[in-house]
């Protein structure tokens, strides 16, 4: 629904955007998998064992995605900006009232 706000009237671009980052995040786990990054040598807190009897570390997709959920709240604040400065419709006014109520705006 973002996508679709920050972009009411260009769809392909909204389009683009979900299926850029829906890309890379697969693109990312896929190569965490097949480059040995997540496996482990033994059970322990962190190295989980699988049905097919493989153990991966799932911290690593952990720290991964937390650093991620972290960096997209500014990049949000950022985008919300942008689209305020070149004059965007108030159709993100939910996302702006909690953005204001967030920043003391």
């Amino acid at each position: 629904a973002i996508f679709a706000d920050f972009f009411p009237n260009e769809k392909e671009g909204a389009f683009a955007n979900i299926i850029l980052f829906s890309g890379t995040a697969s693109t990312l786990g896929y190569a965490l998998s097949v480059s040995g990054a997540l496996e482990c040598e033994e059970v322990s807190k962190h190295c989980i064992e699988y049905s097919d009897n493989s153990i991966h570390n799932v911290l690593v997709m952990e720290i991964v995605i937390v650093a991620v959920a972290i960096l997209s709240i500014p990049s949000f604040w950022r985008a919300v900006w942008m689209f305020r400065q070149e004059g965007g419709s108030d159709d993100l006014s939910i996302e702006i009232s909690l953005l204001d109520g967030l920043d003391g705006g």
